[in-house]
């Protein structure tokens, strides 16, 4: 008996039933249908897991990008040096072969002109602050570099006839070492443009924090006398002496480097807020935050929390991870969990039917904490949530508005 394959088994014809009263109505769908479906279903998949990792690591790209195209360029710049430097020890009879030698300078200023289109790009691609996903946006071939004056043409064209002195001999190193110059000057500015985009980054993710009243965390930062208590060590590896050019690009690297790294803590600190609500099904708000007419005593009152409507015994959910400090009866607050999140947050969750969780224990974000209910003080079955900041009460729609504004910042360029 022939063995069918497993694919094969998988892709039958099935029919899908639908049923109506008396009418009962089916629709057939072929192998052939479902290889389809199945083939557009991975290739959404395949396409929503490019995009996001090109979004989770944009910064990153940029940052790696242009460090490759300084290094580049630094290396064609000690080339140039260590050419001139062998021609100024050629004495003025100049014995020198000297098509081979416009010919080096012409492939050096080949390689200055690919490095500079190459500048270009990164300066759209930084500008735009994103790197181009459609292969159409990517342009066939570099473009020429558009360079005033003599590197135009090839040396080797312009020096045809002999050299008669030293000076003329060193002129083409002279007008490339100058070209690079220029290139030296794009790539500071480009390092001054993604020093003020890191730092406004960093400002706006900040402000998410300190409108709540929380303090963004600091990058430690080692001074010297502290390595014992950093506990650092290892073998002592020197390294070369920088150029001047080289320490401007190193030290602007490095400072984009360390306001991306802080904004990206910072933004951590952000995501890790209680930024969610504490239910799935809620049907709406009976009391919001702030003062009202108290249920019991009918008087003026400050309600330091949201009541939320729902079923009775819905599930209540952590909002972020921590640590539960509180779990049981806490008089008018009924059955209450309050949980201790990171940077003086915490959150309270009261008036539940029952507790599900522990003095102690850990908590991440979206654990069941218990049911709601109608203990304590309390008028009827609702959720009473509050969010604190180092033990000050602030109103919960904030950090939901919070949520909406780190989502924004995604679009900043």
């Amino acid at each position: 008996m022939k063995r069918q394959s497993p694919l094969r088994g998988l892709l039958q014809t099935r029919q899908i039933y639908v049923r109506s009263k008396s009418d009962v109505q089916f629709i057939t769908v072929s192998p052939t249908s479902q290889i389809f479906l199945l083939i557009i279903f991975l290739i959404g998949f395949l396409w929503m897991a490019f995009a996001s990792v090109n979004i989770v690591f944009k910064d990153q790209l940029l940052e790696l990008k242009q460090q490759k195209l300084f290094e580049a360029r630094l290396d064609y710049e000690n080339r140039l040096s260590e050419l001139r430097a062998a021609v100024e020890r050629v004495n003025d009879r100049l014995l020198l072969d000297q098509k081979s030698y416009l010919k080096k300078v012409d492939e050096v200023k080949a390689e200055f002109n690919s490095l500079a289109a190459q500048q270009k790009m990164m300066e759209g691609f930084f500008k735009e602050g994103w790197f181009p996903l459609k292969q159409n946006a990517v342009p066939d071939a570099p473009p020429k570099l558009q360079v005033e004056g003599a590197l135009e043409n090839a040396f080797s064209e312009r020096y045809a006839a002999d050299f008669q002195s030293r000076l003329e001999v060193v002129k083409p190193l002279d007008e490339i070492n100058g070209g690079f110059a220029d290139l030296h000057g794009q790539q500071l500015a480009l390092l001054k443009e993604a020093q003020a985009y890191s730092r406004r980054k960093l400002d706006m993710t900040s402000l998410l924090l300190t409108k709540l009243g929380i303090e963004p965390p600091l990058t430690v930062t080692p001074v010297k006398g502290d390595a014992a208590a950093m506990g650092m060590g290892g073998p002592f590896l020197s390294v070369p002496e920088q150029t001047q050019r080289e320490s401007e690009i190193s030290a602007g690297i490095e400072s984009v480097h360390a306001t991306l790294e802080q904004e990206s803590k910072v933004r951590n600190a952000v995501a890790d807020l209680p930024l969610v609500k504490p239910m799935a099904a809620i049907t709406g708000i009976s009391s919001p935050y702030g003062y009202r007419k108290d249920p019991l005593r009918l008087s003026l009152a400050f309600h330091g929390g949201i009541d939320f409507k729902s079923n009775y015994a819905e599930p209540v959910l952590a909002t972020s991870n921590g640590k539960v400090t509180w779990a049981g009866p806490h008089g008018p607050y009924g059955n209450l969990v309050e949980i201790f999140h990171d940077n003086g947050v915490s959150t309270r969750y009261g008036h539940l039917k029952s507790v599900n969780v522990s003095l102690g224990q850990k908590i991440s974000r979206g654990d069941l904490v218990g049911w709601m209910g109608s203990t304590g003080r309390s008028t009827g079955p609702h959720l009473h949530y509050e969010t604190r900041v180092n033990g000050r009460v602030i109103d919960p729609q904030n950090f939901w508005r919070t949520q909406n504004d780190l989502q924004a910042l995604e679009n900043i360029n």
